[in-house]
């Protein structure tokens, strides 16, 4: 008895590190991907932000593999195909060929509606409505569903059915799959990350993404110093709403409300933490706009 409760503590034991492992790659994995789709977002900004472990920055990566999985599914259903057609496959290698195109085509539609979903979820709370990203993020969303069809359609021109003249069956196939693959993933990757960090701020803040906010800058003196240099008509008694793009551990990223939208001046105000602090301001029922 005593050896059989050894060995089932063994295991559990075994098992519970197994897990621990498996969840401590994810959370790597995770971690990295949100840090290097944080920063291709804050290039853009002219900043970049690589110093600090945020738990924000794997809830930035789960959604991103998220939404990269979505996408790759026309990829993985033709994995699936060639691996369920690998043995004995008869028949005429065009029509395979066309059939596999086919069902590319589908999952590929229906990959575009998957992200369409999720984006609605992560980015506006709609867990019903895939038509909210319409406006929103649809352009980056397309590209990463056709990124997707595109790497699978060109998996299957590389693996295309050959059959062998004597038996008749397809043959090479899976082998020139598994030949290819990697070479089109790692440029379907560089095209989703491109795509994910346009998506970065459309994302809501709590679930990871960088969606700017408005808040309320209240200044010390040192900083109001700093804020009339760039703004000659700010008054000391007033705080100012920017709009919050960004925060490190020791400064605010803001966008200069003043500076209008497509001018040639960068926006973009980095503001050390010891000159202000950022507020999101909470209405209360008297600021109601309803009469």
């Amino acid at each position: 008895m005593n050896e059989r409760a050894t060995g089932i503590r063994d295991a559990l034991s075994g098992s519970a590190e197994a897990l621990a492992k498996s969840l401590a790659v994810c959370a790597v994995l995770a971690y990295g991907l949100g840090i290097v789709v944080q920063n291709m977002h804050l290039v853009r900004l002219g900043i970049t932000d690589f110093n600090a472990i945020r738990i924000r920055s794997i809830f930035t990566g789960i959604w991103c593999w998220i939404v990269t999985f979505c996408a790759s599914l026309p990829i993985i259903i033709l994995w699936i195909q060639v691996k369920v057609e690998e043995k004995g496959k008869q028949g005429n290698p065009r029509r395979l060929f066309l059939k596999r195109l086919g069902v590319t085509v589908a999952f590929t539609v229906l990959s575009f509606g998957m992200l369409r979903l999720v984006f609605g979820i992560f980015g506006f709370h709609e867990f019903t409505s895939v038509w909210t990203p319409l406006l929103h993020g649809d352009s980056h969303l397309l590209r990463l569903s056709v990124g997707g069809g595109s790497s699978a359609l060109l998996l299957s021109i590389f693996s295309y059915p050959l059959r062998d003249t004597k038996t008749h069956i397809v043959v090479g196939d899976a082998q020139r799959l598994r030949e290819s693959t990697p070479l089109v993933i790692i440029l379907f990757l560089l095209v989703a990350v491109n795509e994910l960090g346009f998506l970065y701020p459309l994302i809501d803040s709590n679930f990871g993404g960088g969606r700017p906010e408005q808040v309320l800058l209240v200044l010390t003196a040192d900083g109001k110093s700093t804020w009339h240099r760039l703004h000659k008509d700010f008054h000391d008694e007033d705080d100012p709403f920017p709009l919050l793009l960004y925060e490190t551990d020791s400064s605010l990223v803001l966008r200069d409300e003043v500076v209008p939208c497509g001018s040639k001046i960068n926006p973009v105000i980095v503001l050390d933490k010891r000159q202000g602090s950022a507020y999101v301001p909470t209405p209360s029922p008297s600021d109601s706009c309803e009469k």
